[in-house]
């Protein structure tokens, strides 16, 4: 592969996968979920914003942000995205990009294989 080619994320065309991964959203979405509760009863006397913020680090909401993404534009260029997203936040530093870089590995692992080459995780079922 060159270094310049453009790589793209697919949603894919079986329609039982496409469920699957809509459920991997919510499931996604109910961790997060989960985290931030679990921050808010942890430290009660956190501003609302900086709970967020660590929500906001972890993999599971890079996760969803791409799968999000992949079920509003079904082709996502992922430099384009992450440029994007880079101007929004959430990718502000090397940690970040390397936790977009899983996200869009993961993501696209989830769409052309169900998940086989993924080795930690719940998987896609």
């Amino acid at each position: 592969m060159n270094m310049y080619e453009k790589i793209y994320l697919e949603l894919p065309k079986d329609e039982k996968r496409v469920g699957t991964l809509k459920k991997k959203m919510r499931e996604y979405a109910q961790r997060l979920q989960d985290l931030k509760e679990r921050i808010e009863t942890e430290h009660s006397n956190w501003h609302p914003e900086y709970i967020m913020s660590f929500v906001k680090q972890s993999q599971n909401y890079m996760n969803l942000i791409v799968l999000s993404e992949l079920f509003l534009t079904p082709k996502v260029e992922t430099t384009n995205f992450s440029l994007e997203l880079g101007e929004e936040g959430p990718i502000y530093d090397k940690k970040s990009l390397d936790r977009y870089l899983l996200a869009c590995a993961i993501i696209d692992d989830y769409c052309k294989t169900g998940g086989k080459n993924c080795r930690r995780g719940t998987g896609l079922n």
